[in-house]
């Protein structure tokens, strides 16, 4: 099964991205200082914005894409219930609601922690 791009760690897809690029590492370092050079408010709107003027940044443009989509699926949070209940049992009914939630992250995410 092919893992969806945001599992992926940040670098990796930030390396995809910039491999897959027409531009310059220098075009990408001048894109990335005129959009820290802007004044953002606190109230822009994120989805509005990078619609507008996404095309002014493509690289981030592309980099924003992959690391915000929403994922259409249920699929993940039905995985996490059913890892819950595995760890979950009635022989371990006493766990403390952070060991829990620990157990089910280390669990998810395990591949990425040598397990």
């Amino acid at each position: 099964m092919k893992k969806r791009t945001t599992d992926k760690p940040v670098q990796s897809i930030l390396d995809e991205i910039l491999n897959n690029t027409t531009e310059t590492s220098q075009e990408t370092s001048d894109e990335l200082t005129r959009y820290l050079a802007l004044e953002l408010s606190n109230k822009v709107n994120f989805s509005e914005f990078w619609s507008t003027i996404g095309k002014s940044f493509p690289t981030l443009s592309k980099i924003v894409k992959k690391m915000f989509c929403t994922v259409a699926t249920s699929c993940a949070s039905e995985r996490n219930f059913s890892i819950a209940a595995s760890i979950a049992t009635k022989e371990r009914n006493s766990l403390l609601p952070e060991t829990l939630k620990s157990q089910i992250m280390m669990k998810t995410n395990k591949d990425k922690f040598g397990g």
